[in-house]
């Protein structure tokens, strides 16, 4: 009787194993995925956290642990990243002018340079 349970255990896990492997396959390719876009992106500015927004301007950025214009950041790294490529189109496009006049205005490029649709401002200030 003994034997039959061990037959029907092994078919059980045969089933569940068989079941089961092509899921832990995927789960540890999107991890490594996700892990490589994170090593990528490690000296990369990262946008600052939505509760510390209404504190901060809306051109600051998280870089190694310390906030920073984006102007800094450019100024410090010699990149030319735009406000887009951090906060994407929909941040950039919601910015009022008040918004933009506050930006700070260390290096001679726009954080927003190129973003003529940006509401309809006439002129877009070069930060």
């Amino acid at each position: 009787m003994s034997s039959n349970n061990s037959k029907r255990l092994n078919v059980v896990f045969l089933i569940v194993s068989v079941l089961f492997a092509p899921a832990c396959w995927l789960m540890g390719l999107v991890t490594l995925i996700q892990e490589k876009k994170r090593i990528h992106r490690k000296n990369w500015p990262q946008p600052v956290p939505k509760k510390y927004r209404r504190y901060l301007k809306k051109d600051t950025v998280f870089y190694h642990n310390k906030s920073m214009s984006l102007a800094s950041y450019n100024k410090l790294t010699g990149n030319n990243v735009t406000l887009e490529q951090i906060y994407g189109k929909r941040y950039v496009r919601l910015l009022s002018d008040e918004d933009v006049r506050q930006f700070d205005t260390i290096g001679s490029r726009s954080s927003i340079e190129g973003d003529a649709h940006v509401g309809n401002r006439e002129s877009t200030p070069t930060i």
